[in-house]
């Protein structure tokens, strides 16, 4: 027997946090990779009950990537020819 089901979970992201983080991290350490940095201030701010428990993957992919719509103004890689 194969029992299959869907849960759906919503969680409210602090993006004005995340992107206070993000400038504080870099702030202190101007050499960090700023995508590391992108991660660590969305990890830093998405803290979810029972996580160990749920994939939170697509979920934190999704927060980055409004914190990098956010700090659009900055040029994260640099290709050299």
């Amino acid at each position: 027997m194969k029992i299959e089901w869907t849960n759906t979970f919503t969680y409210y992201f602090d993006l004005d946090q995340a992107q206070e983080d993000f400038n504080t991290i870099m702030e202190y350490n101007p050499d960090k990779d700023p995508e590391q940095a992108i991660f660590d201030a969305v990890n830093e701010n998405f803290n979810i009950d029972g996580e160990e428990y749920i994939n939170t993957e697509e979920a934190i992919s999704i927060a980055a990537q409004a914190l990098r719509e956010r700090i659009g103004g900055i040029q994260l890689e640099m290709k050299l020819e």
